[in-house]
């Protein structure tokens, strides 16, 4: 999961991000608030073992569905989940 804000987010920027995100299969779009700029990506069945790589990942979508400016990302959770794993 990470916590995004996007300053100037816009209706259009994220309708954007949801039509980019909807092709993809391990993440989604838990909550946005286009007033405060908050995106909360939530991300399943990934390789992103460290929050470098959720990092990573998010800034590639955000910049894929052409949000490239004013991007911070807030707070990153990892949690390893699978065969084993608690």
């Amino acid at each position: 999961m990470a916590v995004v804000h996007v300053d100037g987010l816009t209706d259009a920027q994220l309708a954007a991000l949801a039509e980019h995100i909807g092709t993809e299969r391990n993440i989604t779009i838990e909550y946005a608030c286009v007033w405060a700029g908050i995106l909360v990506l939530h991300f399943t069945e990934t390789s992103a073992s460290e929050k470098a790589d959720v990092v990573t990942l998010v800034l590639r979508h955000l910049h894929e569905a052409g949000i490239e400016k004013g991007v911070e990302v807030q707070h990153v959770h990892v949690r390893a989940t699978g065969p084993g794993k608690c």
